[in-house]
């Protein structure tokens, strides 16, 4: 499914019920939603999506490289303080719009790598 598929699925449901018609190629704004209230919407799911897909993928990044750091012998000092660091990206990505950051059940990121983090954070931190 992709992203165009999702959005008119979820646009077209109860409660907000939008028409996805599209105007032709001929059309001024080939391809654009006719009404305007839906492709608002289409231009603001996609921002969505790609801020979202932005920060799994800072995750993923933060996740391998305290999985590297783990698996090369470093210090468990080290290592808490590799996490430490990640957790306070993670916390900065969370204050950057004041929502907490959670992981959809439908993006491919390793289960449980947010809470793998914070996690870990709160380990180290304990453990000083």
């Amino acid at each position: 499914m992709t992203l165009r598929d999702a959005f008119e699925s979820w646009i077209s449901l109860p409660p907000f019920e939008h028409m996805c018609d599209r105007n032709s190629n001929k059309s001024a704004w080939p391809g654009a939603y006719k009404r305007y209230e839906t492709e608002l919407a289409w231009e603001a799911y996609q921002a969505a999506h790609a801020k979202q897909q932005k920060r799994i993928d800072e995750l993923r990044d933060a996740t391998d490289e305290i999985w590297a750091c783990a698996n090369s012998g470093y210090s468990l000092d080290d290592l808490k303080s590799k996490i430490a660091m990640s957790a306070e990206a993670v916390a900065h990505m969370d204050k950057e719009d004041g929502t907490l950051q959670w992981l959809p059940h439908n993006q491919t990121v390793e289960p449980g790598a947010y809470l793998y983090l914070r996690n870990s954070s709160a380990m180290a931190q304990e453990g000083e």
